[in-house]
């Protein structure tokens, strides 16, 4: 009989070890999601610092200060198309890993609420995903346009660079003088965006990342004791 008994604990611990892994591989895919989030608000202020140098070393380079070597400064502006490119390419692959984890989390939860045998529970879940789902569309929708205008903007930059640097002197900075002032201002719009979508990013992370600590109203459990 002894035997028996110890043969029969494995299928006695067993199912709750597997519901217990189950939760666990849940909360990591909260975390993992949310962790993605952040490195887009990341990515996004980075983004706006790229675009603040570019538009800093083209006016280096087409309103030099006096005494300042022109030829350092083109070589300053490329460099700084470079960085910018390379942001984007960054900016981008954050934007897609989150959109990735994000479509694994929110069919496995839309999943579970089939599971639930309350349905009060299952209805204030459904509630608190469609919350949460709004939260992270909110990030995305903001991003799609200054991440396609970042894009456009970096390839105008190019252009600037190609341009100059085979016909570099008063005349011709001024025969593209517009396209610089379009370009200026172009740059503040998409930063303004950037920080909308880097705020909607945190709200989602402050919102839906995981606590440090459960805060419960005591107030309900001390009347009801009372």
């Amino acid at each position: 009989m002894r035997i028996l008994a110890l043969a029969l604990v494995p299928s006695l611990v067993l199912p709750s070890c597997m519901g217990t892994m189950k939760s666990s591989t849940r909360l990591h895919q909260v975390d993992g999601l949310v962790s993605n989030v952040e490195n887009v608000q990341v990515e996004c202020e980075v983004t706006r610092e790229s675009i603040r140098s570019s538009v800093a070393s083209m006016l280096a380079l087409v309103a030099p200060k006096e005494g300042a070597d022109v030829r350092v400064a083109f070589t300053d502006f490329e460099a700084a198309i470079v960085e910018s490119v390379a942001q984007e390419k960054n900016v981008n692959k954050a934007f897609t890993r989150l959109e990735k984890s994000a479509q694994g989390f929110f069919e496995g939860w839309e999943a579970d609420l089939e599971t639930f045998t309350s349905q009060e529970m299952s209805k204030a879940s459904r509630t608190r995903m469609e919350d949460t789902r709004a939260m992270y569309d909110a990030v995305m929708l903001s991003s799609a346009d200054p991440l396609q205008r970042f894009a456009a903007f970096n390839t105008a930059l190019g252009d600037v660079a190609l341009f100059l640097s085979r016909d570099f002197n008063p005349t011709s900075v001024q025969l593209i003088e517009n396209e610089l002032r379009n370009l200026i201002r172009e740059a503040g719009e998409i930063q303004r965006q950037l920080d909308f979508c880097a705020e909607s990013a945190a709200e989602y992370v402050q919102e839906a990342g995981l606590p440090m600590r459960v805060q419960v109203d005591e107030s309900t459990e001390t009347t009801a004791t009372e």
